[in-house]
Formats: structure tokens, C-alpha cells, sequence
């Protein structure tokens, strides 16, 4: 595996001092603990979001495919903000590595009035809908797009008030207190999925709303989180008192937009991206973008310990960048590596394995659909499974590279390249492979997302390994 990881550090006796705290600090146990509560708040949500999905799946099949088509345009367009107010979090991440206590509230009140900010603009976009998703390109089916529209519009205004929410949790992250992210995200999830369950179906005298209680349960769970999350951070000021010392510093507000933004928009554009691959396959078949959702719901459930993973790297890489402890970066990458591939090898057994049974877990009753569109639906799942495990180990690169640049404040060098790619690899070819009559159409245009990550992983590992992001300075 030369060449593939980070060179590796003089080794060190961890007998003296500094050596020992430094091998503290970077250690896999380190890595491990503050990931462990980020892998249960993703698996979490993505249970949620998965049980949400089942159950929309076994209510009806072209609702549950509008779920899939309007939660990737939704999420699409919330990235474009929540990056932005969720790059706060590297700032408090710096400032408590360098021991600047005095100063790790800040970014946190900076990112509340971003978020409210925000909020309204996500808001705003409600009455677009049907504009949205009525694009005459995209040739959907008529109750696909009602669908689509009613939860694109409940969704949206959960992502306005999760807004705040992300506001919050950027201080226990930047903190390393990952348990707390961890139990916001227990409360607010178990949420979504009782009402959703109670919602869609009509259960113990609750009105059954399939698609719409489905949204509704979004929106309650997003309250639920937020309250839960303010409590926690107002009982926080104890240990920190400058919490209930609200102030605004425009400097640093300015610096956040300023990194901040470009980090928002590569989340939204490679979001919209895949949303517009979505599309794409729904402008063929509604089969096509129900085996997608299949999978793409998998491989979020996939995702879920190496996302988190990532996420405690980069806490550790912007607590040592603050401190200013560059030889202990490339240690934690490496380990950080080794970790996220060794993960993404059994995911591709797994994956290999097993996709019929995994598919299976979306089967609904005989009123779903019929026999033919249901096998129709698990043969291109299916293929798409396969497609997905070309690029899981490559992902694992770009998964930690790209976190990690973004804990160093390289966020514009990783916007750029991500906004570039997503428009040349993912909606380029997407918009173009739709309006061809080739029978393997439906499978080419779900496998632009190989050379997109294969291309994008190897750009990221060049850019870190250069050190230009010595360069760029996030705090004070």
C-alpha cells in the first residue's frame, strides 16, 4: 500500500512529555472514542431516515420514490446554507486546540444569526415547488410530482429550523464532546420515526397521511432536536459562562462566510448534482429512480460509521492545526485511513454478498405495485449495488481528505474542484444520457458516480500531502 497513505512519522518512544501527549492525541483510541458517539448519531439517522423510507415503501412505491426525488432536492438546497453555518464548528475546533477558551463561543453565535438568517431563505423557496419539480425536462408523472412537492415543502421548513440546530452542535464538536451530538441525535430521530410510523399510517387514531405525515414527522422531529440541543448548550455555560454573553464579532463573521460559504456550496452543488441524477432517472422510468433510492439508501446506511469517522478526524485535525502541532496531522490521517478502508472492504463483502437480501428490505404488500414494476425495481437495484461497489474503497479517500481539508480551512480549493466535477461528471452527462434511447441508459447514468469519485478522491490526497494549506489561517 506504499504511496496510498501519508508518510509515516519518525517513530516515537512516547517516554517523555510532549512525545507522550502527543501520542495521546493522536492515538486510534482517541479517534475511536470521540468517532464511537458520531457512528450511533449517523447510524441513527440514517435509521430514521431508512425506517422513513420503509415505511413510505410499503405504503405505496411512487410515493416512495417522490420521497427520494424530493429529499435529494431539499437536503440539495439546505446544504447550500448548513455547510456554511456547520464550518463554525472548525473554528471552535481551533481556538479550543490552542487553548483560547475566551474565544470558542464566538463562532457559535456567529453561525445562530447565519442560521437565522438562512432559515428564512429556505423558507422562501416553499411556493417554488412546483416550479421545481414541474420542469418540462424532467417529464415527471403527474401524482410523482404532487407528491414530491408536498414533502419537498414539509421537509424544507424541518431543514430551516434544523438550521439552528447545526448552530448549536458546532460547539460540542468543536469541543470534542461527540456524546452530546450523539443524544440530540437519539432524541430527535426516535421522534421521526414514532410520528412517522403514528403519520403515514394512521395509527392509534392519528389521521393517515402517508406522504404528508411522513414530512410532518420531519418537521416535529427538527423542534424536538432543537430544544433539546439548546438545553444542552445553555446547561453548558457552567464550564463555559461566556455562553449566556451573547456577541457578535464581524470579523469573524466575515471570515466565516468567507471560508465557510465555498464549503456550503460544493455540499450544495454536489447535492444538487445527485438530485439532478435522480431526476434524470426518473425522466426514464419511475422504476429506475425507485432502485435508485434502494440504493442510494443503503449506501447511506454504508456511510454512516465512515462519515463519522471523518468527522472525528477533523475535530483532531483542527484541534492540533490550532495548536499548531502539524507533525501529529499526518499520523492521525494515516490511522484515520486505515481505519476507513479496512471498514469499506467488508461493506463491499457485505454488499457482494448479500444484495438480494438487502434489496428485500424494501418489498411492501400486494396494494404497492405490480409484481412486474417490483422486479423490474430489484434487478436495476441490483446492477446499481454493483456499480456502488467500484468506488466504496476510493470513497474512503475522499471521505477523510476532503474533511480533513476542510478542518484546515482549505475549503475553497475543495469547492472549486467538487463544483467542477459535479457539473462535468454528474449533471452533464446525466442531462445528456437521458434524452438517449439506449437500453443502457438507466445503468450509464447511475455510473457517472464512479469516474466522479475516483477522480475526485485522487485530486484531494495530491492537494493535502502538497501542505499548501499551511497557507491559510482560520482563527486568530
Amino acid at each position: 500500500m506504499k504511496g496510498f497513505f501519508p508518510k509515516r512519522a519518525t517513530k516515537r518512544s512516547c517516554l517523555d512529555t510532549e512525545e507522550k501527549l502527543d501520542c495521546q492525541r493522536t492515538s486510534y483510541f482517541r479517534l475511536i472514542s470521540l468517532a464511537i458517539p458520531l457512528v450511533v448519531q449517523g447510524f441513527i439517522f440514517i435509521l430514521a431516515l431508512l425506517v422513513d423510507r420503509l415505511l413510505i415503501a410499503h405504503y405505496d412505491l411512487i410515493q416512495f420514490a417522490a420521497v427520494g426525488i424530493a429529499g435529494w432536492t431539499a437536503t440539495a438546497i439546505f446544504f447550500f446554507f448548513h455547510g456554511t453555518v456547520n464550518f463554525a464548528g472548525n473554528m471552535v475546533a481551533q481556538y479550543f486546540g490552542a487553548n483560547r477558551r475566551e474565544f470558542l463561543i464566538d463562532p457559535v453565535w456567529v453561525a445562530l444569526v447565519l442560521a437565522g438568517i438562512f432559515s428564512v431563505v429556505l423558507i422562501a423557496t416553499i411556493p417554488w415547488s412546483k416550479q421545481i419539480f414541474g420542469i418540462p425536462l424532467f417529464n415527471m408523472e403527474s401524482s410523482m410530482r404532487k407528491y414530491s412537492e408536498i414533502y419537498f415543502s414539509l421537509l424544507m421548513l424541518a431543514h430551516a429550523i434544523s438550521l439552528f440546530s447545526t448552530a448549536v452542535m458546532v460547539f460540542f464538536a468543536g469541543i470534542g464532546h461527540t456524546v452530546k451530538l450523539m443524544m440530540i441525535a437519539i432524541v430527535g430521530n426516535v421522534v421521526n420515526m414514532g410520528f412517522g410510523w403514528l403519520l403515514i399510517f394512521g395509527h392509534w387514531g392519528f389521521p393517515e397521511l402517508g406522504i404528508t405525515g411522513a414530512g410532518l414527522a420531519s418537521v416535529i422531529s427538527s423542534a424536538v432536536s432543537l430544544a433539546f440541543a439548546l438545553s444542552l448548550f445553555f446547561l453548558a455555560a457552567k464550564s463555559y459562562p461566556a455562553i449566556l454573553k451573547p456577541r457578535i464579532k464581524w470579523r469573524q463573521m466575515g471570515r466565516l462566510i468567507k471560508m465557510g460559504s465555498p464549503a456550503g456550496l460544493e455540499m450544495g452543488l454536489e447535492m444538487s448534482g445527485f438530485a439532478i441524477l435522480k431526476l434524470a432517472l426518473g425522466s426514464i422510468s419511475a422504476e429506475a429512480v425507485a432502485a435508485a433510492g434502494i440504493s442510494f439508501s443503503l449506501l447511506e446506511f454504508v456511510d454512516a460509521p465512515l462519515d463519522a469517522l471523518a468527522a472525528a478526524t477533523a475535530i483532531m485535525i483542527a484541534q492540533e492545526r490550532g495548536a499548531l502541532r502539524y507533525h501529529n496531522l499526518g499520523i492521525i490521517i494515516r490511522r484515520a485511513l486505515i481505519i476507513a478502508i479496512s471498514y469499506s472492504i467488508v461493506m463491499m463483502l457485505v454488499l457482494g454478498l448479500y444484495p438480494a437480501q438487502l434489496i428485500g428490505l424494501f418489498s411492501g404488500g400486494d396494494d404497492v405495485g405490480s409484481y412486474e414494476a417490483l422486479q423490474e425495481i430489484y434487478r436495476i437495484a441490483g446492477v446499481y449495488i454493483w456499480l456502488t461497489m467500484i468506488w466504496l474503497v476510493p470513497n474512503a479517500y475522499l471521505t477523510i481528505y476532503s474533511r480533513g481539508l476542510k478542518a484546515l480551512g482549505d475549503s475553497r480549493y475543495l469547492a472549486v474542484w467538487i463544483i467542477f466535477l459535479t457539473f462535468t461528471i454528474i449533471i452533464g452527462p446525466s442531462l445528456w444520457l437521458m434524452q438517449q434511447p439506449w437500453w443502457w441508459t438507466t445503468y450509464a447514468i447511475y455510473g457517472v458516480t464512479i469516474p466522479y469519485v475516483l477522480v475526485l478522491s485522487y485530486i484531494l490526497r495530491k492537494r493535502y500531502l502538497s501542505g499548501i494549506w499551511r497557507d491559510v489561517h482560520m482563527v486568530d
